[in-house]
């Protein structure tokens, strides 16, 4: 029994193996493997894309759309992922043909893995065809893990219809999974983070979960050039004053905000990233400050910075340095001698030829 048992292992271990070859004279197909580890045959035949057929341009597609409808959840999960591989190399039109063959397999009839993998690949594919399919998926299953995959897709789908049911579960602090939440920030983000970045702050400061509020300061940290300038001056307002209230905040969450102190360009913000140069506990924090303040200039960042520089070692030391580099080339025609040595030390500190080195090379000149 033992030798049957692994010999079925072996076999199983090689069919996995031969469809993730995407080619060679030795590869089987999908279908002979399959009929050889279980000693039948296909079920039935579905009716392919020309191009995807055995004749056509593309029959390694043609293959793997028929693997997913053999009854072996192994080899109809394993091609659904190598689809998901192929299908960044076709064209627009051409992945838009898949679309009929994977959306059957949302059906609750079938496992949660192949449903999950399922609605990767329609976000893959980039069509909003299937987009009431995924959202009935969201708005009715009890699986936290496939209701995380449904909200995601939305979000890559754009699926604008649906952002007020998105928002509505980012509000969901208590009824909604910490999963579901952050992809629905993520979610918002893709479709309306214009419209709807109060919910995105307001999820980035009071959510209970560190990794929700982690995910809604990003989001709100790389949507925020779209915005009035007033009213991301607002946004920022709003996100460093919690920070300040609240220093163990998560290190992402500090990194986020300091990231948009430099993007809202504004004098207000100088004093608080000079606070969190100076005093944050985390390296990174500090390091992200001194390169917001690069983006501006007084008197005061120049001495702040140099004196950091003498007083740090690590990455923050590093981060700074560059910080340093970057604003004299901001700032040729205004700065005091100091910082010329300050360059001159950086050049000692780093190896030639590293990125800091060239920088600061290059900012002695402009000088």
């Amino acid at each position: 029994m033992g030798a049957k048992r692994d010999k079925r292992c072996r076999e199983r271990h090689s069919a996995s193996r031969a469809t993730c070859r995407p080619d060679g004279n030795e590869k089987k197909s999908i279908l002979e493997v399959y009929a050889r580890i279980e000693n039948k045959k296909k079920p039935y035949d579905i009716e392919v894309p020309p191009e995807f057929s055995e004749g056509g341009e593309e029959p390694r597609i043609g293959e793997l759309l028929e693997a997913i409808f053999l009854p072996s959840g192994d080899i109809q999960l394993v091609s659904l992922k190598e689809l998901g591989r192929v299908i960044p190399t076709l064209s627009k039109e051409r992945s838009r043909l898949l679309i009929p063959y994977i959306t059957p397999l949302l059906k609750e009839t079938y496992h949660e893995d192949i449903r999950c993998e399922s609605i990767k690949l329609l976000g893959k594919i980039g069509d909003a065809s299937p987009l009431p399919h995924i959202a009935m998926i969201a708005k009715t299953t009890d699986s936290p893990r496939l209701k995380e995959e449904a909200v995601r897709a939305i979000g890559v789908l754009k699926g604008r219809r649906y952002l007020e049911f998105i928002s509505d579960l980012l509000q969901e602090i208590y009824d909604e999974p910490v999963a579901v939440r952050k992809a629905a920030a993520f979610a918002i983000g893709r479709i309306d983070p214009k419209g709807s970045i109060w919910a995105l702050v307001e999820s980035a400061i009071n959510d209970p979960s560190p990794e929700v509020r982690r995910t809604a300061s990003i989001t709100i940290s790389n949507n925020l050039p779209r915005l009035e300038r007033e009213t991301a001056k607002a946004v920022v307002l709003k996100m460093s004053a919690q920070i300040h209230e609240d220093v163990e905040q998560d290190e992402d969450v500090r990194v986020a905000v300091v990231n948009m102190m430099s993007i809202a360009i504004d004098d207000i913000f100088i004093t608080e990233l000079m606070e969190c140069l100076k005093n944050d506990p985390s390296p990174r924090v500090r390091g992200e400050a001194a390169n917001a303040l690069s983006h501006y200039f007084s008197p005061d960042i120049e001495r702040a910075l140099i004196d950091s520089f003498n007083k740090e070692d690590g990455e923050a030391r590093e981060r700074i340095a560059l910080a340093i580099a970057q604003y004299a080339m901001k700032n040729p025609l205004v700065l005091h001698d100091e910082i010329c040595s300050t360059l001159i030390e950086i050049q000692k500190t780093f190896p030639r030829g590293s990125y800091i080195w060239k920088v600061a090379v290059k900012a002695l000149p402009a000088i």
